[in-house]
């Protein structure tokens, strides 16, 4: 038929009726953990679609290709539209890892400096247009429970240091660990912007020396902790 709308309507609905079944959608929605391929964003309801990385109007044979399916919030989607990614190609966070192509500045993603490809990072951006004001709000409300939850430690090894008594010690560390605990969830894969957390606890060294720090108050004091 040369492209999708040239497709009779009859056939057509057989078509999107396939990649739209409940199971296909499941097992898409399931392997991204119900985000958005391209935000992370994990929307509330129905509201994530099944996206065609290759248009399906630019390319009607890629309609039922597993590997051209990703799943997408309503937003991505429509920003994304009939973007011609075989000619002008975005990463496919499904076969191309990210990480690699992006920095945070704050609450924004930027091209890495360091990216493969510079070109496509920024394309990715601009096209699924990743700092509209929807995921810049949700990636400073996370930063700021990252924040309080760094704090929080922060204040924990000052009192442990203050007082270094075994009561204290044991609250205090028992504390920390819980407060790195919530912090592991929430760089967790099916966490709302996840990619976010992992970097900054990737590129903060303060944070190491926390955990650091951590551990070596549980082995010097081995025997208030050996039962737990």
């Amino acid at each position: 038929y040369g492209s999708f709308i040239n497709i009779p309507e009859v056939e057509k609905r057989t078509f999107e009726n396939g990649y739209r079944h409940d199971e296909v959608r499941n097992v898409l929605f399931n392997c991204s953990h119900g985000k958005c391929a391209y935000c992370e964003l994990k929307p509330e309801g129905s509201s994530l679609r099944v996206e065609h990385y290759l248009p399906k109007t630019l390319y009607p044979e890629g309609l039922l290709d597993w590997s051209n399916l990703l799943p997408s919030c309503e937003k991505c989607n429509s920003s994304k539209f009939t973007h011609d990614t075989k000619s002008n190609p975005i990463i496919n966070p499904c076969e191309t890892d990210p990480s690699p192509y992006f920095i945070f500045e704050l609450f924004r993603i930027r091209p890495s400096p360091t990216a493969p490809d510079q070109d496509v990072a920024t394309r990715t951006i601009h096209v699924c247009r990743l700092n509209r004001m929807e995921l810049v709000r949700a990636r400073s409300r996370i930063l700021v429970r990252l924040t309080e939850y760094i704090n929080d430690i922060d204040e924990k090894i000052m009192d442990l240091q203050q007082n270094p008594s075994n009561l204290v010690m044991k609250r205090r560390v028992l504390a920390i660990e819980e407060s790195f605990e919530n912090i592991e969830k929430m760089a967790g894969e099916d966490q709302h912007h996840s990619a976010l957390i992992q970097y900054h606890l990737n590129f903060n060294l303060d944070i190491e020396q926390k955990r650091n720090f951590l551990e070596h108050c549980k082995q010097t004091h081995y025997k208030l902790f050996q039962d737990l």
